[in-house]
């Protein structure tokens, strides 16, 4: 077997066992000499942890839950306080459902991460709201060893007026 094959086959099973399960379509779509520098890549920082970071506090969000939603912020960030305050609003007056349509890891170093996603966020009970997709890229930076949400840039937003079909019975 290619010797870099073997490593691509070896760093992979390592990082899917740890939760990065896109690591073989990276590598399989780069040239050699990538994929060479790639798989250092891999092997020194997991590509799931920022991403993990990003899903966890969806999930913290769904559930209300502003320890934890607030647990993936970094402190130093400047967006902390106003997050914590839009956060406390939010589930004060809303019950909302957001969803992961697609999120990707753009880029990783030691200590900085990019990763754009897109977002459903839809109304499930309060007052009015825009039912919506968003587009945006968090920036993450380490704080005490672990990943946290620095810095958030909308790209774009679309509000839909519909995110479920609409049915009209008609009586015969």
């Amino acid at each position: 077997m290619n010797k870099y094959l073997l490593q691509i086959y070896s760093i992979t099973t390592m990082t899917i066992l740890f939760g990065g399960q896109n690591c073989l379509a990276m590598a399989t779509n780069l040239s050699t000499k990538t994929v060479k520098s790639s798989i250092l890549l891999q092997a020194k920082f997991p590509v799931s942890s920022p991403l993990t970071v990003v899903r966890d506090q969806l999930k913290a969000l769904n559930r209300q839950d502003s320890i934890a939603a607030m647990d993936a912020i970094h402190p130093s960030s400047p967006m902390f306080q106003s997050t914590k305050e839009l956060g406390e609003t939010i589930f004060k007056n809303y019950k909302l459902r957001a969803t992961l349509q697609n999120i990707v890891l753009e880029s990783m170093t030691a200590d900085t991460a990019k990763v754009r996603f897109t977002q459903i966020t839809k109304k499930i009970s309060g007052p009015e709201f825009r039912n919506n997709r968003l587009v945006g890229v968090h920036t993450l930076k380490k704080y005490q060893g672990k990943w946290k949400i620095y810095d958030t840039k909308t790209i774009k937003i679309e509000y839909l007026a519909h995110l479920t079909p609409v049915w009209t019975i008609k009586n015969n």
